[in-house]
């Protein structure tokens, strides 16, 4: 993913169907801080997940 991220210039991440999130995907969106395009449905995931990605600037 970081791979992905790095080369693909302005990648969009779609979170809609996330229903979790492995700890060294999630350690490069918080690193990468990607636009995401879509949020994940699910309200509890999305509630954690947002602001980790974003950090203080989200």
């Amino acid at each position: 993913m970081l791979q992905w991220l790095e080369e693909g210039g302005r990648r969009k991440i779609n979170l809609k169907e996330c229903e979790r999130v492995h700890g060294a995907v999630l350690q490069v969106l918080m690193a990468k801080r990607p636009t995401i395009s879509v949020e994940p449905s699910d309200e509890e995931v999305r509630a954690w997940l947002m602001p980790a990605i974003q950090g203080a600037a989200g």
